[in-house]
This record gives structure tokens, sequence and C-alpha cells, in this order.
């Protein structure tokens, strides 16, 4: 854990460059995004911390990465935008887009990955996260996935927690 953090590392996870460095088909590796709403007692009910859950089809992992956020190592001007800004107005579309990811990318202090699952395929990983847009805002959402990963083969078909 970070000595500024108030939050304790994650257990389970390793940090994000060591969890790279593991292997390199990582970095290069086409990802799904399963939302960033996660929850896991004891990390997140903030908005300095989040966990997001990623397919790495590469690799087939099933990964969630804990990331902390610290706001203050941003400039407080690049934390508003005008709205033509926000509507691509003035600077075409997606420069929104661009500013928010260089935003989070500066205030990213803290990042653990946990490895959840090493599934057989794409279409396993996307029987395993039916229903994910729900889950991800039920306080036992992670755990229920937790249990359709280790549960009966036929749990990764239920849709809710």
């Amino acid at each position: 854990m970070d000595e500024n953090s108030p939050v304790a590392t994650p257990v389970g996870t390793i940090p994000v460059h060591l969890f790279y460095a593991q292997d390199e088909r990582r970095a290069a590796s086409r990802t799904l995004n399963y939302g960033s709403r996660w929850t896991r007692e004891g990390w997140t009910g903030d908005a300095d911390h989040v966990v997001e859950l990623y397919w790495l089809s590469a690799t087939h992992e099933l990964v969630a990465f804990y990331v902390a956020y610290d706001w203050s190592r941003v400039d407080p001007s690049e934390l508003t935008l005008s709205a033509s800004e926000t509507i691509g107005e003035d600077y075409g579309a997606g420069l929104e887009v661009s500013h928010l990811l260089r935003v989070l990318d500066e205030a990213s202090a803290e990042i653990y990955v946990e490895v959840l699952a090493h599934l057989g395929s794409d279409l396993e990983c996307h029987k395993v996260m039916f229903g994910w847009q729900w889950l991800q805002h039920h306080p036992d959402g992670l755990d229920h996935i937790r249990h359709r990963l280790t549960g009966p083969a036929d749990s990764a078909h239920t849709a809710g927690p």
C-alpha cells in the first residue's frame, strides 16, 4: 500500500507493471471492457477508487483492475470542460474523450490487477459475464461473478445475483 493511500492494497492483486511484465501478450491484447462500476469491500465506495473488469483475448484472461485516483495530481482547470468542448463543436469529435482519458491517466495513482480466471474462449467469457451491466451496480456483483467462475457449470447462465 502507498503510504499516502488510505485504502489497503486489495488482497490477491499485483501492481499493474508486474502484471504486464509477466506476459508480453497482455499489453498488445484486444480487450473487452465489462464496466467500471464494480465494487469490492474495503476498496470502492468513493470516486477515488474503482474496479474495472476486462477480458484479454490474447491470454484468455478475465481480469479486475483496481484503480486508485489522486485528483490532486491534476490541474483543477483540466477538470472542467466548456459545453462546446463537451459536445465537440469547437474541437471536433473525439477531443472530449481524448481529454478525459488523458486526465484519468494523469490522476491514476495506483493500479493493481487480479486475474479472476483463465477461460477457454470468448464465448465462455460472454456466458460468465451475462448480465454484467446490472451486476456491476450491485454491492455483491463481483462476488456473483466469482461464484459463476467457481460454481456449478450452469451458474454462468443465470442473470441475477
